[in-house]
Formats: structure tokens, C-alpha cells, sequence
């Protein structure tokens, strides 16, 4: 039994480049300077827990989608649908995946943070078999499943959300849900199809999804602005200003995600996309040398 162990395509289909965004949970403890060393060993417990659920949720619907991704020309790919995984190993994978997550909860012992970790369960797997169908909801639940790593971050980290950094991250995870939307339609309409199977949109609907999606791009600059001239930054940075070229910086990253997005040029989730991109690393290293010119270490 050992020997047929579909281990890289167990590992492919947990999606491990997806485990990224569970990086969110550190940033309310960023966000508040927080550096109590327990707190982070609870936070870096808390990424691997919502990894295994996350890879869970994904093993669930590549299962409940075999038969129409098989149709798909891209995603027939995936191991479980090309076959490369039985639906057997799909299910253990589930189950240590969930035992796993499970162990971590009852060692962390936080009532709250366990109740967020269920909300995301509970919300990612109700996406996948509904809410994904549902016309503009679906960005709605996406940024949704953004945020509450931010919540579960917080609960863990025992420290307040900030009002400020809620405004920011709802207008940035809206864009990257709108991209995310927007290169599928881009990719059916190259392939003459005139909606997304399993979906609510049209191909036509692309322009739209365009139009809010870098709208909120300077949503999250108007907010990131804003935030630097309040009160709460000035108690928070020895000095703000040098952070103000964080948001020009910030529109030239989404921006030009977009501008390649029109070109067909991201074809994956967003979130992959610029774990490949040179220029969001780049994006990154001077955000953080202005943040500690600034007395921080992060730009929230």
C-alpha cells in the first residue's frame, strides 16, 4: 500500500503554492508590533493549521469536480481528474489532512481561533459546492476567506483589528478576486466559449470585472493614504512619511497585474502569479526598507 502512496500528486493537489495566504495570520501581530515570542509560535502553528484545512478544501473539490474538469482543457490536468490520484487516496489525505488540523487545534487551545478555522471550513467547502455559481456573491465570499485569516490571526495573536487595516485589505483582496474572475473569462473567451463552465458570467462580463477590480486598486491607495495621515499612524510610526511611497509603489504592483491580466499574460490565481513576479519581490524589499526607516517593520 506504501508503494502506490500518489505522493506527488497528493502534494500537487493540495495546491502547497496556496499555503502563501495563510502568511495573513501574522499580519495583525505586524500590524500592532507585537513580538511576544509565544504569540508567534501560536501564529506559525495557526498557518500550518489553516494549510492542512485549505489542502483538505482542495482535495474535496478537485473529488466533486473530476467529472467536469476532465472536460476542461486546462484543468484536466489536476492529479485527481487526470486520474493520477484515485478518489481513495483523495479521501485519506482528507481525513490526515483534518486529523491534523484537528491535533493543532486542541495543542493551540483557542476557542476562538478554532471558531474561525470552522468558519473557513465551513465557508470554503459551501464556495465550492454553491456559492461559486452564485453572480458577484462569489467575490463577496473570496474576500471573505481573506479576511477571516486576518480575524483568526488576531484571535490567536490577542490583538485588536484595526478599522484601518480591515478598510485596506477588503479593497485589495476584492481586486484580487475580481483578477482572479477576470483571467478566466479571458481564458473561455480565447477558446471561443461564451461563459465560464460552472459559472454565473459571460465572457462579456470581463469588462466589468475589470472596472471594479482596478477601482479598488485606488480604493486601497485612497485608504492606505488616508491611514498614513491619522492619528493612529502617528502613535504607531516614529515617522510616517517615508511609508507614503509605499502607495504609489502598491498602485504600480496591481496595476501592472492588471494591465498583464488584459493581455492574457496571468493565467492562474493571482496569488501565483505574483509569487512568480520579479517586480512584487522588488515590491517588497523597498516596502520593507521604508518600514524600518519609518521605525517599522511592516507597512500597517
Amino acid at each position: 500500500i506504501a508503494a502506490s502512496l500518489p505522493f506527488r500528486g497528493l502534494m500537487r493537489a493540495c495546491r502547497p503554492e496556496q499555503w502563501a495566504k495563510n502568511l495573513l495570520l501574522a499580519l495583525p501581530l505586524l500590524a500592532g508590533h507585537v513580538w511576544v515570542e509565544e504569540r508567534w509560535l501560536a501564529i506559525v502553528v495557526g498557518i500550518a493549521i489553516f494549510s492542512a484545512v485549505a489542502s483538505a478544501v482542495y482535495l474535496l473539490n478537485d473529488a466533486l469536480d473530476a467529472p467536469h474538469d476532465r472536460l476542461h482543457p486546462r484543468k484536466r490536468l489536476r492529479p485527481i481528474a487526470a486520474g493520477e490520484v484515485s478518489l481513495m487516496w483523495a479521501l485519506r489525505g482528507i481525513a490526515t489532512l483534518l486529523a491534523a488540523a484537528i491535533a493543532g487545534l486542541v495543542w493551540l487551545g483557542s476557542p476562538l481561533f478554532s471558531l474561525c478555522v470552522a468558519l473557513y471550513a465551513i465557508t470554503a467547502v459551501s464556495y465550492s459546492l454553491l456559492w461559486k455559481r452564485v453572480f458577484c456573491l462569489d467575490l463577496f465570499v473570496l474576500v471573505g476567506l481573506y479576511l477571516l485569516r486576518l480575524f483568526a490571526g488576531a484571535a490567536l495573536g490577542e490583538v485588536a483589528l484595526s478599522s484601518w487595516l480591515l478598510g485596506v485589505s477588503f479593497f485589495f483582496f476584492l481586486s484580487l478576486a475580481c483578477m482572479k474572475r477576470f483571467a478566466s473569462l479571458k481564458r473561455e473567451a480565447a477558446s471561443g466559449a461564451v461563459h465560464e463552465p460552472g459559472r454565473a458570467y459571460h465572457v462579456d462580463d470581463a469588462a466589468a470585472l475589470g472596472v471594479v477590480g482596478i477601482g479598488s486598486v485606488f480604493s486601497v491607495a485612497l485608504m492606505l493614504s488616508l491611514y498614513l495621515q491619522s492619528a493612529a499612524a502617528r502613535t504607531l510610526y516614529a515617522d510616517p512619511r517615508y511609508l507614503f511611497v509605499i502607495v504609489p509603489l502598491m498602485i504600480f504592483v496591481l496595476l501592472r497585474a492588471w494591465l498583464l491580466a488584459y493581455r492574457g499574460a496571468v493565467q492562474d490565481d493571482p496569488v501565483a502569479f505574483f509569487l512568480r513576479d520579479r517586480w512584487s519581490y522588488f515590491a517588497l524589499g523597498v516596502t520593507v526598507t521604508l518600514a524600518y526607516f519609518a521605525n517599522l517593520v511592516w507597512i500597517l
